[in-house]
C-alpha cells in the first residue's frame, strides 16, 4: 500500500472519528 493511500486513510479515520463525537455530542445536548 502506498504511503499515500495510508496518508489519505488515517485522514478518513480522523474524520470519521470526529464527525462520530459530534453527533455524540449533539445527541447528549438534544437528550438533556
Amino acid at each position: 500500500m502506498p504511503i499515500d493511500d495510508l496518508t489519505a486513510l488515517g485522514q478518513k479515520m480522523r474524520e470519521a472519528r470526529k464527525n462520530k463525537e459530534l453527533t455524540e455530542l449533539s445527541e447528549k445536548f438534544e437528550t438533556n
